[in-house]
């Protein structure tokens, strides 16, 4: 029987590299989302005027100890009701109520403790996407924590700098409570990172990108392998929302938090991106593109000159790539330049020097 892995497998096993063009790639998720969907017609949401909504920032985890050297957090999965459409509450999965989840700031070295509780009324387990971390707190698919009950999970951050997420990882629900809000940033940084003279504080931001499915009472549908269907797009939790910046520059640091869809963005007037990180931390040295893919799962760290722009200026960040039509999918969010700003900012020629690979995870 043909599957949608065994295509996929079987697609780039005979075309190699050049699969992955818009040409390409955008037929094959297409396709393979489609061969068991018995739904794959868009719900009838709501209405929503792109630009409408500002762009929110997830709220920043404050530690409730820091003794010994070690910071020390208490989480609580639990349903909440939120507004993602404007003027409708949806109900959501969530961490701390927040969607998506509050972002966790964490320094290479130094300990991070997070007690998650279950307050929701199914199984649920928690990774750290992209950490260096012992068995015991990986979150296993099947090494779940009930409704009622705690769990502590360790991450001795043991690895240099990244972007790193968190998310439900229950066995077979896995999909679902990510699409229902189970998740978050862990931004890991080090010495090396913060010597940079690189976009920090307020014009550091974390964006997930993701893609949703209403019905027309703006309640979340969730069906499996339904990309097709999921034509609203978010970015942190808002529909086609927008940022209003300085004319300086920003760290962007995308996640594609999507179950299955990928993202082709550029800038609506063609402008570089630079980009000077990927899933594990900083490139050795900056890469200036006017495109980039975004795969379900990846991060990817931009810096974007709005300085280049006058104030009132407005540009959009496009996605170039279906399932779903251009009036759908192809507007993610728009920058509106509403002021000037002082620029201590720059990025070097050189980031960093990447030892062998063994050198950087240790046995």
């Amino acid at each position: 029987m043909t599957t949608r892995r065994s295509m996929l497998g079987a697609a780039l096993a005979t075309t190699g590299a050049g699969l992955f063009t818009s040409a390409a790639l955008a037929p094959l998720v297409l396709a393979a989302a489609r061969e068991d969907d018995p739904a794959t017609a868009p719900a009838a949401a709501p209405r929503v005027t792109p630009f409408s909504v500002p762009l929110p920032i997830p709220p920043v985890l404050a530690p409730e100890s820091t003794k010994g050297g070690v910071d020390t957090y208490r989480m609580t999965l639990r349903p909440a009701r939120v507004e993602i459409l404007p003027g409708v509450r949806t109900e959501v999965l969530t961490y701390n109520g927040s969607f998506p989840g509050p972002t966790i700031r964490a320094r290479s070295g130094r300990p991070v403790v997070v007690h998650h509780t279950n307050a929701l009324d199914v199984p649920a387990s928690v990774h750290l996407h992209g950490a260096s971390v012992p068995q015991s707190s990986d979150g296993d698919p099947m090494d779940t924590f009930g409704p009622g009950r705690t769990r502590t999970y360790t991450y001795p951050n043991r690895q240099p700098h990244a972007s790193l997420w968190y998310h439900d990882h229950a066995h077979h629900s896995e999909a679902e409570h990510v699409f229902r809000g189970l998740s978050g940033s862990y931004l890991l940084t080090d010495d090396l990172e913060q010597s940079l003279p690189l976009p920090s504080g307020a014009y550091d931001i974390p964006i997930a990108l993701r893609d949703a499915r209403f019905d027309d009472r703006g309640a979340l549908v969730y069906v499996m392998d339904d990309v097709p269907g999921r034509t609203t797009l978010l970015a942190n939790g808002r529909p086609q929302p927008y940022l209003k910046v300085a004319a300086r520059k920003y760290r962007l640091r995308l996640l594609n938090s999507s179950n299955m869809r990928f993202f082709h963005l550029r800038l609506s007037d063609g402008a570089a991106l630079t980009q000077i990180g990927s899933d594990g931390g900083l490139l050795p040295a900056p890469h200036t593109t006017d495109a980039l893919w975004l795969s379900p799962g990846e991060r990817v760290d931009l810096v974007v000159d709005f300085g280049r722009y006058p104030v009132g200026a407005q540009v959009v960040l496009e996605n170039t790539v279906g399932p779903g039509t251009p009036g759908e999918v192809g507007q993610v969010m728009r920058f509106d330049v509403v002021r000037t700003a002082a620029d201590p900012s720059s990025v070097p020629a050189r980031l960093r020097t990447l030892p062998p690979l063994c050198l950087l995870y240790p046995s």
